[in-house]
């Protein structure tokens, strides 16, 4: 008996250290997965829910929900300012990696410009003679305000030296790059923007929000009706903080995606409930079945909803339909089914958008 509660007592000992051992454990995993979710969603808010730039009538406004029209001038900004930056970054790598070549490693701050450095020919007066000649012949003697090469000749020679000094330069900047003596570190991971009017095509959820999440699909695709059903797990969760876009591309103007396509927009002209009894009724149809006869398909998936009318017959062979799809075609050809936040494609999945989600509004 005594040695029974000996060996119980061991066993309970043993499942106590076992238990400290699997919480340990286990509070890691979770710790770790906590660590890696914060990160991605830090990531998220960084890259697609934008930077505050300023508030009206109570609406604060970012860098990624701005109107269409200032997103695209607020991208040539920044566009700019990188190009600028890169520019300025790759000047003066270069000059120092000359200076480095000249001996002159402890004396950067003294070197004022690459003429210092660089050693380039100064063109010579025959050839801006020859330069002055080709291009008067060219393009006529208007092409020099009327002036002869004796009253330019200085200033030709300025300009082209300094052309051959700069493409001297770009071919050492190349040398360097490829031989590893000169890195550029710059940000150039940032993500375009669509820049397409998303009120062409049907939302649901919040319609003030600054959140948008854009859903592009194919009828044809399988993959589509896939990701569908994520859509669908997001809308119902966050209808009252973001608004969703539906995007249907087709990428042949032929065949089923372009037929129930077609059928879409003239769903969406009826409204937007016609659009989404369409569109969940395609879902909730086997693509097989769908791809024996989309026409009539089309036909039959209208008549269930009680919206196969003739105004939607009609708009099925009005041109303006086919410009429609043509339109997508042109602004979307090469998006593949995917999901973008706030106009940049999403390069994340969707249980960390969800996460980050969570946080961010609840």
């Amino acid at each position: 008996m005594a040695f029974l509660k000996k060996y119980i007592l061991r066993v309970q000992y043993l499942i106590l250290i076992l238990g400290f051992i699997i919480g340990f454990i286990t509070q890691k995993i979770y710790d770790d997965y906590k660590t890696r979710m914060n990160n991605r969603s830090s990531f998220i808010e960084d890259n697609y829910f934008g930077k505050k730039v300023f508030k009206v009538d109570g609406k604060t406004w970012t860098t990624t929900s701005l109107p269409l029209n200032s997103l695209i001038e607020l991208e040539n900004l920044e566009s700019n300012i990188f190009n600028a930056r890169k520019e300025f970054y790759e000047k003066t790598a270069m000059l120092i990696a000359l200076a480095n070549d000249n001996e002159k490693q402890s004396d950067y701050d003294s070197i004022k410009n690459y003429a210092d450095l660089l050693k380039v020919s100064q063109v010579d007066e025959v050839e801006a003679k020859n330069y002055y000649d080709e291009n008067v012949q060219k393009y006529g003697p208007a092409v020099f305000s009327g002036q002869n090469f004796s009253d330019l000749k200085n200033q030709l020679i300025q300009q082209l030296t300094a052309k051959k000094t700069a493409e001297k330069l770009k071919e050492k900047l190349k040398e360097f790059i490829a031989k590893e003596r000169i890195k550029i570190f710059t940000d150039d991971s940032k993500e375009s923007l669509i820049d397409v009017d998303f009120s062409l095509y049907p939302t649901l959820g919040n319609l003030n929000s600054s959140i948008t999440i854009s859903y592009i699909f194919d009828y044809e695709n399988p993959k589509s009706y896939e990701m569908n059903q994520r859509m669908n797990e997001l809308v119902k969760r966050f209808s009252d903080r973001i608004k969703f876009v539906y995007i249907p591309i087709a990428k042949s103007l032929n065949g089923m995606g372009a037929t129930f396509t077609k059928g879409a927009y003239c769903m969406q002209k009826i409204g937007n409930h016609a659009y989404f009894a369409y569109h969940n009724r395609l879902m909730e149809t086997p693509i097989e079945t769908l791809k024996k006869n989309s026409e009539a398909a089309l036909v039959q998936v209208a008549q269930s909803i009680n919206f196969l009318k003739p105004n939607f017959l009609n708009c099925l062979k009005e041109n303006k339909t086919n410009e429609f799809l043509h339109g997508l075609r042109n602004n979307f050809l090469h998006s593949q089914e995917s999901f973008y936040l706030n106009r940049k494609l999403l390069h994340t999945n969707l249980n960390e958008l969800e996460y980050t989600l969570k946080k961010k509004l609840y």
